[in-house]
């Protein structure tokens, strides 16, 4: 089956040529083309889909995500459940469980972890996860450990979060190691454990023989190739070199949808494609300016030139596909809709105010630049964005384009003045987009701070009542959006190429595979 699939797509072939990779012994029984360079394999400091990708390969967590609907289950805890509302969370965990170097796994671990997670010095992106949090340990009459997790207010996602990378349990000699770096070996408690890594070239992993579970684990071995051209994720899946493609591109999507559905598995994402703003920027710091980039965007163009099941967003949090278990806030109105004519009416305003500092707006204006991860996709993407700057307010916007981790190093450096960035929900809830612009947060990067938003988020932690949490995440996302800090483009959608005899692969809006649910078909 596999081979006819990839006769019928044989058209799509020669669109970019085959790249050889280094030196691996023999394939590895899955392999999957990981987008860019996996830069980072510390779970803590992870946010990119290629290293969330690895780290659900290597890391394991109290509990895990079905692959099918994405509820909760036991993996490192025997059972867990919810007291108060989701305020306090008990997790039972399993006896005699050990590191992929065959030492024992304790409770200690994760309290330990988690601290080193929250700590100032780590950097942790998701440290405002456990904000609040009180951890305690138990020890049960029959010697069975128990860990307690206590936060203000309601946490009714915890144990969707709790089957998440950041909150995986890293062994000692990763909390001991500086961040950034990374001990040799590196030990894990996950499905796999890391064989090789060359840079820019591929991960390998091989399943973990100390693993809970590891006899339900099917496949040996994966490797993750750092490969950020669609093309050429493309040419190799259809060459028989790789077995999973997260992502196609849009001149194959056409085709792809006709005639080869059971290769290709488009379904909608809780993902956002959006712009952050540098506010630390001089030009940027003006609002108004900010405004007229904001309101100069005609998303639903944007979306017809990229195509890919993509649709306008002029929010942050996406549409949750299918049903919540929770209120999602209210769909009102985005405070910066596509408008020319204010668009303009702002750009004059900042345009006056540069000429009043003595500055000749025209040469200011003309250093703005968007910077970029580079991809066909983002290459689409600023270009589409560049026309509609030029054709409304008449800027010429530069565009940098730079490889995915180059990129994302300066954009944490605040060396940028427009980005393009994503995010998928890490769980199904408006505050997985939100948190992350708290005030200083590591994930902000835009220089925002604002008290009412950080107070919004507060209100919602500790709000008791689900209705009242959601109206405190929706004025906080209003806050965000009035104050142009973050400027939404498109929600994303899934465009997964996958191997037609692979089985336990299941289509959701997170784009979440379970690595260990994977076998193939006779």
């Amino acid at each position: 089956m596999l081979r006819r699939v990839r006769r019928a797509l044989a058209g799509f072939a020669l669109l970019a040529p085959i790249v050889a990779f280094g030196c691996v012994p023999g394939r590895a029984e899955l392999v999957v083309v990981n987008g860019g360079d996996a830069a980072l394999l510390d779970p803590h400091l992870g946010t990119s889909a290629a290293e969330a990708r690895v780290a659900a390969a290597l890391h394991a967590g109290l509990t895990r995500l079905a692959p099918a609907t994405l509820a909760p289950l036991p993996d490192l805890a025997e059972e867990f459940n919810s007291e108060e509302g989701g305020r306090r969370w008990l997790f039972l965990l399993r006896p005699s469980l050990t590191w992929s170097d065959g030492s024992p796994l304790c409770a200690e671990d994760f309290r330990a972890s988690w601290e080193r997670l929250r700590l100032p010095a780590t950097g942790a992106p998701y440290a405002s996860w456990l904000d609040g949090a009180a951890i305690e340990i138990r020890l049960r009459p029959d010697g069975r450990e128990e860990i307690a997790v206590e936060f203000p207010g309601a946490r009714p996602m915890f144990a969707e979060m709790t089957a998440l990378w950041p909150l995986a349990p890293v062994h000692a000699t990763l909390r001991a190691a500086a961040p950034g770096t990374l001990p040799a070996p590196l030990v894990t408690a996950g499905p796999y454990l890391l064989v090789r890594r060359a840079v820019r070239d591929r991960i390998r992993v091989a399943r973990n023989p100390h693993f809970w579970r590891a006899e339900s684990v099917a496949l040996g071995s994966l490797d993750f190739l750092a490969v950020e051209s669609q093309f050429t994720a493309l040419n190799l899946f259809l060459a028989g070199e790789a077995d999973y493609v997260p992502s196609v591109p849009r001149l194959a999507v056409p085709r792809l949808l006709a005639e080869h559905a059971d290769a290709f598995r488009p379904s909608p994402q809780y993902a956002s494609l959006f712009l952050r703003v540098n506010l630390r920027h001089p030009l940027l710091a003006d609002r108004d300016l900010r405004c007229a980039l904001a309101r100069a965007l005609d998303r639903t163009a944007l979306a017809e030139a990229l195509g890919g099941a993509r649709q306008p967003a002029e929010r942050l949090v996406p549409p949750l596909p299918g049903t919540s278990r929770l209120p999602v806030p209210p769909p009102t109105a985005a405070p910066l809709g596509f408008d020319p004519q204010a668009a303009r009416a702002h750009l004059a305003a900042a345009r006056a105010r540069l000429a009043a500092s003595g500055e000749d707006p025209e040469r200011a204006l003309a250093a703005l630049e968007l910077l970029v991860p580079a991809s066909e996709l983002n290459r689409d993407l600023a270009a589409a964005l560049r026309e509609q700057w030029k054709t409304h307010l008449g800027l010429p916007v530069r565009i940098l384009a730079l490889e995915g981790r180059e990129a994302r190093a300066a954009e944490r450096a605040g060396e940028y003045a427009l980005s393009r960035s994503s995010w998928v929900g890490d769980y199904l809830d408006p505050e997985t987009f939100l948190a992350p612009f708290r005030g200083g947060g590591p994930g902000n990067r835009t220089g925002f701070a604002d008290p009412r938003y950080d107070a919004c988020l507060d209100a919602a932690a500790a709000a008791r009542d689900a209705a009242e949490r959601a109206a405190q995440l929706e004025r906080a996302e209003r806050i965000l959006l009035e104050e142009v800090a973050v400027i939404p483009l498109l929600t994303d959608a899934n465009l997964e190429l996958v191997a037609p005899d692979l089985q336990g692969f299941f289509p959701n809006p997170r784009g979440h595979v379970d690595w260990s649910a994977l076998a193939r078909r006779p």
